[in-house]
């Protein structure tokens, strides 16, 4: 009897050490608009004469790591970041949208990883090939015109008229040309029992800057669905990497 008690006790005593050995990571996405948090359907300034609202912003990440020199940790295939259905009001814009990985092994990583976009070899699939828990299964993020998912949705209304919000716009990335990868040179140590993490801050109003810095014209052009047109969805596929700022 005594020697089963005290080798209960040693299980006690060890279980906790087994736990103290992972890690979790966090990718914290917060959605702003010229510095200021991001609600959607809130009025923004946009230029002189005219406002918009933002009414939907979510996109893909996928082939997400962090790397040391050749050591590298694969932490998702895919994600989708959904600020559309997050950033209800400014408690859950200043909270921000949280990707969680645990149970990772301690270790130091000096970048972090991912791309904006589905990858090649998913590209080529369709929501149907996927099941429903995965991401890649959303069938309104799949455009048959282009072969291709959607990679983001930005999308919302702008006034026609001052106080009338009563005109839609919106841009939606896709095609595997437009992908964008992105390495972030950032000190990461995952400690054992601890939770790490990284802040990206995505400001939309920089995302509709053209190469001079001014605003895109949305009253002109405010759509983007001629599949043979991909010039303003591409503005927004190359200014992702000027609108993040990381943390």
């Amino acid at each position: 009897m005594g020697r089963l008690i005290i080798t209960f006790l040693a299980a006690i005593i060890l279980l906790p050490g087994c736990k103290e050995d992972k890690s979790t990571f966090e990718l914290v996405f917060k959605a702003t608009y010229d510095g200021e948090p991001l609600v959607m359907f809130d009025d923004l300034d946009y230029k002189d004469d005219y406002k918009i609202r933002i009414t939907q912003s979510d996109f893909y990440i996928t082939d997400v790591k962090l790397i040391n020199g050749d050591s590298e940790l694969p932490l998702s295939e895919v994600e989708f970041v959904d600020f559309s259905s997050f950033n209800i009001n400014a408690e859950k814009a200043l909270e921000g949208f949280t990707v969680s990985y645990d149970e990772l092994d301690p270790a130091d990583y000096n970048q972090l990883q991912f791309s904006i976009g589905v990858q090649p070899e998913e590209n080529v699939m369709k929501p149907a090939d996927f099941s429903s828990n995965n991401p890649l299964s959303k069938a309104g993020y799949y455009w048959d015109a282009w072969d291709s998912y959607i990679f983001a949705k930005l999308q919302g209304t702008f006034e026609e008229t001052p106080g009338n919000f009563d005109a839609s716009w919106f841009f939606h990335t896709g095609k595997d040309e437009l992908l964008r990868t992105f390495t972030i040179d950032t000190n990461i140590s995952l400690g054992a029992d601890e939770t790490s993490s990284v802040t990206i801050s995505m400001d939309h109003k920089s995302l509709l800057e053209n190469q001079d810095g001014s605003l895109f014209d949305i009253q002109s052009n405010p759509t983007n669905h001629d599949p043979s047109d991909i010039g303003p969805i591409q503005m927004i596929a190359d200014n992702y990497l000027n609108a993040m700022t990381f943390q």
